[in-house]
């Protein structure tokens, strides 16, 4: 979702203008950039527990075959493992698509990307910013949770 690329930067931007636009998109990239990935990461973490889990209930099923809810309990780790994994690259992907709209929206008005640009560079966003993985460039899901 980027805005018109004939439209040019005249301080009226086609969703918002202003710096309180800025704002808002910075708001945005930080949450793109920082939050959502690292709610990713604690889900994929989360994930290996789930795997971790199974193969427990894996070793239990082999030794009681008779009993049925260990099957049962497998299949239903394995389903959560499943929309585990999913879910956190799901949120990394969205992380990624947040930080690229941010950005091109910034760059559809002239005041938003002033503020924008000022917010960037503020030390005390910096240090939130610079702490967490860009999306896409550092993190990966551990292949446990792919």
């Amino acid at each position: 979702m980027t805005p018109p690329e004939s439209r040019s930067a005249t301080g009226k931007g086609p969703v918002g203008d202003g710096k309180q636009f800025g704002a808002d998109l910075h708001r945005l990239y930080r949450a793109g950039r920082v939050h959502l990935p690292d709610f990713a990461i604690k889900y994929a973490d989360s994930t290996e527990l789930v795997h971790q889990a199974g193969r427990a209930l894996a070793a239990l099923r082999d030794t009681c075959p008779s009993l049925l809810t260990f099957t049962y309990l497998k299949q239903v780790q394995e389903e959560l493992q499943n929309g585990m994994r999913t879910t956190a690259l799901s949120v990394h992907d969205a992380g990624e698509a947040l930080v690229k709209a941010a950005e091109a929206y910034a760059r559809s008005d002239d005041d938003a990307q002033s503020e924008f640009t000022k917010l960037m560079a503020d030390p005390a966003h910096r240090v939130l910013l610079d702490r967490g993985p860009a999306p896409g460039r550092q993190w990966h899901a551990p292949p446990e949770a792919r």
